[in-house]
């Protein structure tokens, strides 16, 4: 079964820990700050445990699997975290489920249902999402419905809801990577160069995502600024138009790129896209 009604082509296009209560403990500086890693990194990995075994331990019936258009263009190997967040937080908003999950590729969606609702009560919850997102999604059966569905109840990577975030975050390390990459193509620059301006760019490109410029033509200006005031922090004269060269051939990975395909689909980050944020 088929739901929506157009495809949709995925985008393109700081992470900190605030707030955090002092410890109140007489050992030193750097073992403190060491515990509170420690600390944090537990809680974090004890809620990612806590989610994969609550997916484990979902009864088969109780599941749907779709076959998605969610594979992020500038990142081949991962699913879009940008265009996929909305779609899953809103399927989780359907009274009928109670879970949404992507997996890691962008290739299949599994939703989760509340309880036994018949065929068309959930049709009507999944069309809805769907439809208002301009995604088309086929249901999966026999041997395909096997095949992700041990997937999903293994410890292969999902995301749910917020959680796609992880995604968007690897989007934007890729991409500024493969811009650095233009820039020493046609500039020198240092390793130590090259390290600050990537972890700038990535940072510019979270930022893009999260104040919502995927595939906004109005903001393309703004967004491209954000990455120049980067390349002027880092680079001279010669570098900075040099990453203008790079940007002008747009996110997507290209022939010339290392290990690149070229692809002949709309660049999320640019005004033909279809995302929305």
């Amino acid at each position: 079964m088929t739901f929506g009604t157009r495809g949709r082509e995925p985008p393109v296009l700081t992470f900190s820990v605030e707030n955090q209560m002092p410890m109140k403990t007489m050992l030193n500086p750097t073992i403190k700050l060491t515990v509170l890693a420690m600390g944090i990194g537990s809680v974090i990995g004890a809620s990612r445990l806590a989610a994969e075994e609550n997916k484990t331990a979902i009864a088969a019936d109780r599941i749907s699997l779709f076959t998605v258009p969610l594979r992020c263009q500038a990142a081949p190997d991962i699913g879009c975290g940008p265009i996929a967040k909305p779609i899953l937080l809103q399927l989780e908003r359907e009274s009928a489920i109670t879970q949404a999950w992507l997996n890691g590729t962008g290739t299949v969606l599994a939703v989760v249902w509340a309880g036994n609702d018949g065929q068309e009560t959930r049709r009507k919850a999944i069309q809805a999402a769907f439809e208002k997102n301009g995604l088309t999604a086929t249901e999966l059966d026999g041997e395909a419905r096997d095949t992700e569905l041990k997937s999903f109840l293994s410890a292969d990577p999902w995301y749910r809801g917020a959680e796609v975030d992880t995604l968007s975050k690897q989007e934007a390390a890729i991409v500024a990577a493969r811009l650095v990459r233009r820039v020493q193509a046609k500039v020198e620059v240092s390793a130590e160069t090259a390290k600050t301006l990537e972890t700038g760019l990535t940072q510019a490109i979270m930022k893009a995502y999260n104040d919502g410029f995927v595939g906004q033509a109005d903001k393309q200006p703004a967004f491209a600024q954000e990455l120049l005031k980067v390349a002027r922090t880092n680079l001279d004269e010669k570098g900075v138009a040099a990453l203008q060269e790079a940007c002008a051939k747009g996110y997507l990975p290209q022939a010339e790129d290392d290990g690149g395909t070229k692809r002949k689909a709309p660049d999320c980050c640019s005004p033909n896209s279809t995302g929305k944020s």
